[in-house]
């Protein structure tokens, strides 16, 4: 299979007529490829456009240098949206994406209110904002999402990529300023469906975790730090992720603070003279 493969790349990198992408498919969904015995193909694909076939590669590779991966990604990123929609892809993962941002949140439906909880407005010093960014939802900055179907697919792969962090950060760097500021909208995208735990009520066998995404956001902002900071165009993506994470943390410190509460609830004796039915109130403090 791996010699087959190489001839097959290698003619195809010197033929621009030759291209058997069925017969590329075929060969990865044998799953006897891997990266390093046909390094060449999933280069070949990206020159060719191929996203179906890196796309399998993606889901099929265990092994692809991190490189590579950014390589992938800077061209997916780069790639419009209008081309990427007409490419074949993956059912499952492009239905996915449909129902995501599709899914709205229970803060959107009702108003702000989720089983009758409002959540406080972002604490924002009155020097760095206007009074009418004081009121906004941290759940609400990005819900839309500022992809189009197939490359958020695309994109969903390269997250589930394997990497490590120290040969990764270097390649990073390589992506435009612009490039970052949609991955990192994408990717707060994202979080922000996951904290609704939209994704839980999609069906789907290959979906980012909320760790990857995490993970991801982090090292974007790690390799450019420095430019998001003075890019003119990426202040508002900063100040909204700036003022989601202090949010988080507040959230964070409010629940911290009722933990003994309810260990003690936990380990309480439930009364055995309730009925099939009553009221109870149960004092914290």
């Amino acid at each position: 299979m791996g010699r087959m493969a190489l001839e097959l790349v290698s003619r195809s990198q010197t033929d621009a007529n030759f291209y058997p992408q069925a017969v590329f498919l075929q060969l990865l969904e044998t799953r006897y490829l891997c990266y390093s015995v046909c390094p060449d193909l999933l280069s070949l694909a990206m020159v060719k456009k191929d996203f179906h076939l890196c796309q399998i590669a993606f889901q099929m590779f265990p092994d692809i240098p991190e490189a590579v991966t950014c390589a992938c990604l800077k061209t997916i990123l780069s790639t419009p949206d209008s081309e990427i929609e007409t490419v074949n892809l993956d059912t499952e993962s492009v239905i996915f994406m449909k129902v995501l941002t599709q899914t709205q949140s229970g803060l959107e439906e009702e108003g702000g209110q989720q089983n009758g909880f409002c959540p406080p407005a972002i604490e924002t010093d009155v020097s760095d904002a206007p009074s009418s960014m004081l009121q906004r939802d941290p759940l609400a900055l990005v819900m839309s999402c500022p992809v189009g179907l197939h490359k958020g697919a695309l994109l969903n792969e390269v997250l589930q990529t394997a990497y490590s962090n120290k040969p990764l950060l270097p390649h990073l760097k390589d992506l435009t300023v612009p490039q970052v500021i949609v991955f990192l909208q994408y990717l707060l995208f994202l979080y922000l469906k996951y904290s609704h735990d939209a994704h839980k009520q999609i069906p789907a066998l290959r979906t980012p975790s909320f760790s990857q995404i995490i993970d991801w956001i982090c090292l974007l902002l790690d390799a450019h730090f420095t430019i998001l900071a003075v890019a003119p165009e990426a202040k508002r993506l900063v100040s909204d992720l700036h003022k989601f994470v202090r949010s988080q943390v507040k959230l964070y410190a409010e629940l911290g603070k009722i933990e003994g509460s309810l260990q003690v609830l936990k380990k309480s004796k439930q009364s055995e003279d309730t009925g099939m039915y009553s009221i109870e109130v149960i004092e914290l403090f």
